[in-house]
């Protein structure tokens, strides 16, 4: 993950993976996902014990192959997530959040709640 501060209080995070994928009746795979998340805390400067925060991300996913083996292709795009919640910091290194996930596929997009806890060591 790549942490970075713009202005007193806007939180962004990068992160980027390369996958490796063993996916049943298929050649093995490989997949790239770039993540992008935002936290905006509104009643304080940071993330500390006490924020109230409003939390923003996009994933995005892509396949490195098109061939998946016995004469079957995808597309490069695979999926995209995004995401918006509401969030409090019970201490400086736990936080919760509840909000909506919309995922997004080439022939299916589907929604859902989310209630997340997340913990900093």
């Amino acid at each position: 993950m790549i942490p970075q501060v713009l202005g007193s209080k806007l939180y962004l995070t990068h992160r980027l993976r390369l996958e490796q994928r063993d996916v049943d009746d298929q050649d093995f795979r490989n997949r790239f996902r770039y993540f992008v998340a935002l936290n905006y805390p509104f009643n304080q400067d940071s993330l500390a014990k006490g924020a109230i925060y409003l939390s923003l991300y996009n994933e995005l996913f892509i396949n490195l192959e098109r061939n998946i083996g016995n004469d079957r292709r995808v597309d490069y795009f695979d999926r995209n997530r995004t995401y918006l919640a509401l969030g409090y910091s019970l201490t400086d290194t736990i936080r919760l959040q509840f909000g909506y996930m919309h995922q997004e596929s080439d022939d299916l997009g589907k929604g859902q709640l989310q209630f997340n806890l997340f913990h900093r060591f």
